[in-house]
């Protein structure tokens, strides 16, 4: 094989792999877990993940979690409506919150409206919330939140075309 027909076949797997993150679950349920009941796979069914219990240093969690991925503090909110574009949106709460979370319905961005199902998540302070890609999310204050995108380099250059 020459060098031309690689880079296709690497191009054509590379965007299989994009159109996967892109299909969007059906039905939403809403996970719940303590940390040492925490499983990867339940962050590959694309549902919001609540972490019942109260986490005081996020940055062990990163450690033993995240650790490969590309993580980024996100603070501002500046739309009442938000679009995930990270792989997940990790959402701690520093004082008792409620968050509305709608699932994503295709790929370019529509904000939820009065038709669609709008869920309230209650945290309470020192709890978390992860939030699958494409989600959409409204926080009232975001000073009583801390916000941190978590990416994998395909998600991190996916954030780039949509």
């Amino acid at each position: 094989m020459d060098i031309k027909t690689i880079l296709y076949v690497l191009i054509i797997i590379l965007i299989l792999y994009s159109l996967c993150y892109l299909k969007f679950p059906e039905e939403v349920s809403i996970l719940q877990t303590k940390l040492h009941n925490f499983n990867f796979n339940q962050l590959l069914s694309r549902q919001p993940l609540i972490i019942e219990d109260k986490i005081i240093n996020i940055s062990e969690i990163f450690k033993l979690w995240f650790k490969p991925n590309i993580i980024s503090y996100n603070k501002k909110l500046k739309d009442i409506w938000v679009r995930n574009r990270y792989k997940y949106l990790y959402i701690y709460a520093k004082k008792d919150i409620s968050i509305y979370i709608s699932k994503p319905k295709k790929i370019k961005t529509e904000i939820p409206d009065n038709n669609e199902l709008i869920i309230e998540i209650k945290l309470k302070e020192n709890q978390s919330l992860i939030l699958p890609y494409k989600w959409y999310y409204s926080i009232e204050n975001n000073e009583d939140i801390d916000i941190y995108g978590i990416d994998d380099y395909i998600t991190y250059l996916l954030s780039f075309i949509f």
